[in-house]
């Protein structure tokens, strides 16, 4: 893993940006559609749009949690958040196409592979 940051140089590279995507992985549980949510409904606070990719493989009992902050199939993101993702394999096909593209990737297992260009 590169030189992580420390929370406030995470919090001030999110207040920098804008047109925010934030990814969950495949099979999202709890951890990881809490996480999108909580990044995605503080982003908006602050005035950001910022939106969670759509993830086919939800469960009802975590949609209610994350539905309110899909993005449209048409929204373009500036900057790509990854939330609880250790590792390129743990995305899903529409997340995937992203990988090359994560700016903040946010993730607390030892597993974590260390991508993204801040972390």
């Amino acid at each position: 893993m590169n030189n992580p940051l420390t929370t406030r140089e995470a919090a001030e590279l999110l207040r920098g940006a804008d047109n925010i995507l934030i990814l969950t992985h495949h099979r999202p549980d709890g951890d990881t559609i809490g996480c999108g949510a909580g990044l995605c409904a503080a982003l908006r606070q602050i005035g950001k749009t910022a939106y969670m990719l759509p993830n086919p493989d939800i469960t009802p009992t975590n949609e209610v949690y994350a539905a309110p902050y899909w993005a449209a199939e048409d929204f373009a993101p500036d900057f790509v958040v990854s939330v609880d993702i250790a590792a390129r394999k743990l995305l899903y096909p529409a997340a995937d196409a992203y990988f090359d593209r994560i700016d903040l990737a946010i993730d607390h297992p030892p597993t974590f592979e260390g991508f993204g260009r801040a972390q």
